[in-house]
């Protein structure tokens, strides 16, 4: 992937190297204009440059919208998360990336709160600690999961639907997909179809969520629990549900299987689950208004809560839409006029100080 440079950034990409061990990674500050780049370390053997630019991109308008002081970073090892030698990795990138103090990693897909700690133990600078030295414990209170079953009741009003009875097909049951399957069905949703890393399974009249975790505990597998019909991991994307929520790694969703998609709800809880080809094909039936986004008229779906790219936005223009074709490709125009209050991010309408993201 060819990586855009824009007046957001990113301000660097760090390429590391270990011959000793061996292994390979990737640091992306993106943006720093609100405080320190903040963003978790992802490990896997097929994380690149091009995953963690748009990763770190992504922090950067979370940190924003939250209106925290903090800028957007991310960084990838590319290693098995499973390797014996997963605590040496982390070592030698901790002390690798010590210089770097505009940069707080924290955690990420492949790694948990134990590798932090072997951060911290090296640079003294991560987010993410283990309870026992001083962290909060966000795997096991759900946090995640629980902001998702959350961000599900809100826009379910919007949507003209509930959330109680609402049919719930989560691919990735990992910490995140895990908690959000336990809010979500105490909340009174039936979680119909789920998935791991090597399979997915299905029942139209509901899953039992406690026996679908305690097979995946004993046997490593999803498809081991009783009263499930065994799926093709693609084929979850087109099960007819309410809503959807992608909680595994990028780009699941593509001009290949966006159009299958039969969720009224899509809720991202995995960053950047879909292509922007994805998103193009998904958002075709979906009307962006005045402010952000609102149902279709009668027969369409509430799908795809993001525009194809939410930064070629013009505020000046009044009206709350996509002026790219008034914006060079590759560029953004996202400077709102002088004296203007802080303007939000279209489809989220909330507070993004896009002046001080601007430099």
């Amino acid at each position: 992937m060819e990586i855009s440079f824009d007046d957001i950034g990113p301000a660097k990409i760090i390429q590391l190297y270990a011959p000793q061990i061996p292994f390979r990674a990737v640091v992306v500050i993106d943006n720093t204009a609100r405080g320190p780049a903040l963003g978790g370390v992802r490990v896997s053997t097929e994380v690149n440059v091009g995953e963690v630019y748009r990763l770190a991109r992504t922090m950067t308008f979370k940190s924003a919208v939250a209106d925290l002081p903090l800028g957007g970073g991310k960084s990838g090892i590319v290693a098995d998360p499973k390797d014996p030698n997963i605590e040496l990795i982390f070592r030698t990138f901790a002390r690798m990336i010590g210089n770097l103090t505009d940069y707080i990693p924290a955690p990420d897909m492949g790694c948990n709160e134990a590798a932090m700690a072997w951060i911290q133990d090296e640079i003294g600078r991560v987010a993410g600690l283990p309870e026992e030295i001083g962290g909060l414990p966000l795997d096991k209170l759900g946090a995640t999961g629980f902001g998702l079953a959350e961000c599900a009741e809100i826009a379910c009003g919007h949507a003209g639907m509930k959330v109680e009875g609402a049919r719930v097909v989560i691919q990735g049951m990992g910490s995140v997909g895990k908690a959000a399957a336990r809010f979500l069905v105490d909340k009174g949703a039936v979680l119909i179809g789920a998935s791991d890393s090597g399979s997915a399974v299905h029942n139209p009249r509901g899953l039992n969520l406690d026996r679908l975790i305690a097979a995946k505990q004993s046997e490593g597998t999803l498809s081991s629990c009783v009263d499930t019909l065994p799926i093709r991991g693609e084929d979850l994307f087109g099960l007819d549900c309410d809503i959807l929520i992608p909680a595994a790694t990028p780009d699941v969703i593509d001009e290949r299987n966006a159009r299958s998609i039969r969720a009224r709800l899509i809720l991202q809880g995995a960053n950047i689950p879909a292509t922007r080809a994805g998103l193009h094909r998904q958002c075709g039936g979906v009307d962006h208004g005045r402010h952000g986004v609102r149902p279709p008229k009668r027969g369409g779906s509430l799908r795809g809560h993001q525009r194809e790219d939410p930064c070629e936005y013009d505020p000046n223009s009044g009206d709350g839409r996509e002026r790219a074709d008034s914006a060079p490709r590759g560029r953004r125009t996202h400077r709102p006029t002088a004296g203007a209050p802080g303007h939000a991010l279209p489809q989220l309408q909330l507070p993004l100080k896009m002046r001080e993201l601007g430099g």
